[in-house]
């Protein structure tokens, strides 16, 4: 369908930018100066690993969004030697789940199970990282399949093995790797039995076994077949270990141990079964508490087997690390309690091994309210199995202070940059060449509801959040920061939308959305008493995304209407654009709001008006396209224009001689455009700049004009060792440079 929007889209003929200019950026500024502390959001699924120097842990981790997986060095007496975490997994090779990580005598190879595209779903992906903590190549995947939630990785030095069933639990497979990561081959596991889980490998240090969890008949069993060093199949037919779930195996160096859950009395209960090397078996026997162990690791050193798992009992605390020595002939102690942990109603999931001086290393995750809720990993070294053993838990999961949703404003000579933090909304002043003036920025409110919005009203940088109950603005200082000074505008039921500003050389302009309805409020400078509010959309509407734009003698006000898609669960999305002047002295000018693009029409996301003085120029989402629309200072509608039909999040100003647009590919989505688009007549695309090419995931751009330039903020994953894979802030600034002759 053929929607008003659509129409004339031949308009978008390309020119050069700016005529006779050129723009040329600057280098990437980073915004403020950084805190490491706690990642932000959550982690789970641990392992941990040793080489017989350090030890290395691996999770997965969801501070940039999507899961990936992470991983950090930790030395023998508990130094995290990798700040701000190892970023493994990157973005092509998630979202990831289950790793793993082993020494294989020459790098910490690190598997996981990737989500994928196509009937299969799932993917074993490897990467391969160096003594120093550096990746060693792009990671690379295996095979399709699951490693699913067992020790399924085991190397003997030579040779590493990773154990996989493939999605339907139909077959197992055994991939084969050298000590350079290469894949050598695959072995099908021999098996007649139907639903296959949860392998586990284990090496005596030449040799190895794989178990897994089949059904034989209608009742879950165990079974297990031996490889040889080179990881050739020794066995043709499987051997049945007996009834369980869920095997985990360890070795002494000449026989083995299984861990398993059986039913005993209707229940389940974590036992163990001794394992001679011909995979003949003898008695299982229950754990004490077993039947309350969760997540548990199964491990060999120096004579004795453990069980390191986490606890649920119904005594206070509610969760602890456990840990259970067991002798080779199969004889359990009492459960040490070696760590209480808070994890209210977080799935308890633990990971253990053993350092070669002895020391019994133990991660796992919990639960953080500070300054937000989250999930950390932690870790914890013991001498022996009770609490006073050991040093204090150790934080793994560290990253530099995040900053989402980066905006700009540019006013005497430099930029304001103001972003959202995990704890409230910050701002900082930076000079030309990017050096910030205030640190790592200066709160302007706690716990935001919002995202902030800023604006330079010729002596001060405006500065404007959004509460449950209250629009706040702030002022920044050019020359002494931020100032005591504070306007609350009361709001009866606040949206999700950030606050809007425009500036008049009289006054501030505020719109925001309260019940549902986009309200306007004028501020003088001289009093910096706010007016009585008017109401611009109808009572009827139920509107969100309010922006504003001054183009020298009105204010013009825009919305969307909230549209309920019906779908379960239902969701509301912005439907229809739609717009109205207002004079300085608040008098709506337009009787019936200007329909932008009708209601119905489609979902219209991301808008964003700018003014040359005269018009407005209205920008919008639309789908995967983004489009232009112009209108008049006496409310008359342009034709719509097609700016690109694969983009989103754009952003308009006017920059003196013709208006500035960026947005953010959506292929590639991680590079931010920029282009200029004519001010006056049909609304003509020039051609198209590089603002921030990036191989990590990019956010919204924010753009502010500058005497010959156009400064651009902007927030992305930065995979820098000094932030670790979280959302930062930067800044880079387009000059606008008179063309060569001749070029």
């Amino acid at each position: 369908m053929i929607t008003p929007v659509r129409r004339a889209l031949a308009l978008a003929s390309l020119l050069l930018f700016a005529g006779n200019f050129v723009l040329a950026a600057t280098p990437e500024l980073p915004v403020g100066d950084v805190i490491v502390g706690a990642a932000p959001r959550d982690r789970w699924q641990p392992s941990i690993g040793e080489n017989g120097r350090e030890l290395f842990a691996v999770w997965t981790d969801s501070r940039a969004g999507m899961y990936r997986v992470f991983g950090t060095r930790v030395d023998e007496h508990g130094s995290v030697l990798d700040k701000t975490g190892i970023p493994i997994s990157g973005e092509l090779f998630s979202p990831a789940f289950e790793p793993r990580v082993v020494w294989n005598g020459s790098f910490w190879m690190a598997f996981w199970t990737a989500s994928i595209a196509g009937p299969e779903h799932w993917a074993i992906a490897a990467a391969r990282i160096d003594r120093d903590g550096h990746l060693a190549g792009a990671p690379y995947f295996l095979a399709t399949g699951s490693g699913d939630q067992g020790q399924n990785v085991a190397s003997n030095g030579n040779v590493t093995v990773v154990a996989i069933t493939d999605t339907n639990g139909v077959s197992a497979q055994a991939l084969i790797l050298d000590r350079d990561g290469n894949l050598v081959r695959k072995v099908s596991l021999p098996t007649a039995s139907a639903g296959l889980t949860n392998p586990a490998v284990a090496t005596d240090g030449n040799d190895f076994v794989i178990a897994w969890q089949a059904f034989v008949g209608t009742q879950p069993a165990i079974e297990a077949v031996r490889l040889d060093a080179s990881g050739q199949l020794r066995d043709t037919t499987p051997t049945l270990l007996g009834p369980g779930r869920t095997p985990f195996l360890a070795s002494d160096g000449a026989n083995y141990l299984l861990l398993s859950q059986r039913t005993l009395d209707e229940q389940l209960v974590w036992s163990t079964t001794a394992i001679a090397s011909t995979l003949t078996t003898s008695e299982t026997k229950p754990l004490p508490d077993g039947k309350l162990l969760q997540s548990p690791s199964l491990l060999y050193r120096n004579g004795s087997y453990y069980v390191v798992a986490q606890r649920n009992s119904d005594i206070a605390p509610n969760f602890d690390v456990t840990a259970i020595s067991i002798s080779r002939d199969n004889i359990a102690s009492q459960p040490a309690s070696l760590a209480d942990l808070r994890l209210d109603s977080v799935d308890p999931q633990t990971a253990a091994t053993i350092t070669s001086t002895g020391k019994l290393a133990v991660i796992w995750h919990e639960v953080s309210r500070t300054p937000s809720w989250s999930i950390l990993t932690r870790a914890r070294l013991f001498d022996g199995l009770d609490r006073a053993s050991s040093a204090e838990p150790i934080l793994l999961s560290r990253s530099a202070n995040p900053q989402y949703a980066a905006t700009i404003a540019y006013g005497a000579g430099m930029f304001v940059v103001a972003w959202r933090g995990i704890d409230g909304n910050y701002a900082t002043r930076m000079t030309a060449d990017g050096r910030s003036l205030d640190g790592v920025g200066v709160r302007i409110d706690e716990m935001p509801w919002s995202d902030s919005e800023v604006a330079f009203d010729g002596a001060n940088f405006v500065l404007a959040t959004q509460s449950l109950d209250a629009i706040t603005l702030r002022f920044l200082s050019p020359t002494a920061g931020l100032r005591d000074e504070t306007i609350t505008i009361p709001v009866e039921a606040a949206s999700g939308d950030k606050p809007a500003l425009a500036i008049s050389p009289d006054a501030i302009f505020v719109a925001w959305i309260d019940n549902g309805r986009t309200l306007l409020t004028r501020i003088p400078h001289a009093t910096h008493n706010v007016e009585m509010p008017i109401t611009i959309s109808s009572d009827d509407m139920l509107t969100t995304q309010p922006r504003l734009a001054w183009n020298g003698t009105n204010v013009l006000v825009s919305w969307s209407l909230l549209e309920e898609i019906i779908i379960d669960p239902p969701i509301e999305m912005p439907s229809g654009l739609f717009a109205a002047r207002v004079s300085p002295n608040l008098n709506l000018l337009d009787a019936a709001p200007i329909i932008v693009a009708p209601e119905n029409s489609g979902s219209y996301f991301d808008t964003s008006i700018a003014s040359n003085g005269k018009d407005w120029l209205f920008v919008w989402t639309h789908g995967t396209s983004i489009e232009a629309r112009r209108i008049t200072s006496t409310g008359t509608l342009g034709e719509p224009a097609l700016i690109t039909d694969a983009g989103s999040n754009p952003r308009v100003i006017f920059d003196g001689r013709a208006y500035a647009i960026s947005w953010k590919e959506l292929d590639p989505r991680s590079t931010l455009r920029l282009a200029s688009l004519t001010s006056d007549g049909p609304i003509v695309r020039s051609s198209v700049a590089t603002i921030a090419p990036t191989d990590t995931r990019l956010y919204a751009g924010a753009l502010a004009a500058m005497p010959n330039g156009i400064a651009a903020a902007y927030s992305r994953i930065s995979n820098a060792p000094e932030h670790g894979g979280v959302e930062r802030a930067f800044v880079r600034v387009m000059r606008v440079k008179k063309r060569a002759a001749g070029s």
